[in-house]
């Protein structure tokens, strides 16, 4: 039986890793994992007759990765920016693997983008979620696997405490708690070191994130392009 794609891969990949770990590069070299890597790239773009850019994170690492690491965000943009700047206009794929992260970032990736292609198409061979759902919106098309999939654009924010919660997540805990305050006050003692994480503002914050987001996935795909999506055929 033929192994699954990501199988295959991940297998190969993790044999070059191995030399890498025995054979360390030169400097000035190449690993051999980034040289793989770009042999992949190189490979879609034959078939596709467009340039490939990846915009992918740990999300899916076996190893533990702080959140604040996996998100998007403004120093994205430069990564985006040093990618295409040799990249010549109208046509660009982007590979997208991302659990999101900031609505008002995405959105000055998309003005980047749209700013110089007029014909984007994104590629998600797994999953994209939240503001990475919000970027592969802004494209003319979308190709998906069979199994991959689109979460919702739920943003996501940055709490006092240094980590991050989905902006819907945060508005539903204020709701539970009047709720549940407003029917037994005597839990207020079990509530207070939990709202109190949160911050004033963080529940207005929260609203206008969300506001924002759908506000920009509407006026995106709006646009005159040649927006769709593809999946693979099933037979």
């Amino acid at each position: 039986m033929p192994q699954a794609t990501w199988n295959r891969i991940f297998e190969e990949l993790n044999s070059v890793q191995f030399q890498d770990q025995q054979e360390p590069p030169a400097p000035g070299q190449a690993s051999r994992s980034d040289q793989y890597r770009r042999g992949k790239v190189a490979a879609v773009e034959q078939v596709t007759k467009r340039p490939l850019i990846v915009y992918a994170s740990a999300c899916t690492s076996p190893k533990p990765v702080p959140a604040q690491l996996l998100m998007l965000d403004f120093t994205d943009k430069i990564g985006f920016k040093v990618v295409t700047d040799s990249i010549e206009p109208p046509q660009l794929d982007v590979l997208v693997h991302s659990p999101g992260g900031y609505s008002e970032a995405t959105e000055s990736i998309v003005q980047q983008l749209r700013g110089k292609y007029s014909d984007i198409r994104f590629i998600v061979p797994s999953f994209a979620k939240s503001a990475a759902t919000m970027l592969v919106m802004s494209g003319n098309e979308i190709l998906m696997d069979r199994d991959a999939e689109l979460g919702p654009i739920d943003p996501q924010m940055r709490t006092p405490n240094g980590g991050t919660s989905p902006a819907v997540a945060i508005i539903e805990l204020f709701e539970r708690a009047q709720r549940e305050l407003s029917q037994d006050a005597t839990k207020l003692a079990s509530w207070v070191p939990i709202l109190s994480q949160l911050g004033p503002s963080l529940l207005v914050d929260c609203q206008h994130a969300i506001d924002l987001s759908t506000t920009l996935v509407k006026d995106w795909l709006k646009e005159p392009l040649n927006k769709h999506c593809l999946r693979p055929n099933p037979g």
